[in-house]
């Protein structure tokens, strides 16, 4: 199932075809989203531990 037409590269066996433009720029901008969509959850992440540490310490 891996291959159709025979256009493609071939690794063991198993002919894998060139992606569409459509599917490159599709999954090349998901990356982009999920990889900037990280930084702000770790940084609040990191906000909320800290403010619960000086809570916690400060017995609020």
């Amino acid at each position: 199932m891996g291959g159709g037409d025979g256009h493609g590269m071939t690794f063991k066996g198993i002919t894998v075809h060139q992606p569409k433009r459509w599917h490159s720029v599709t999954g090349k901008g998901l990356c982009a989203v999920m990889w900037a969509g990280g930084i702000p959850g770790k940084a609040m992440a990191m906000v909320m531990t800290i403010r619960y540490a000086v809570e916690a310490v400060a017995g609020l």
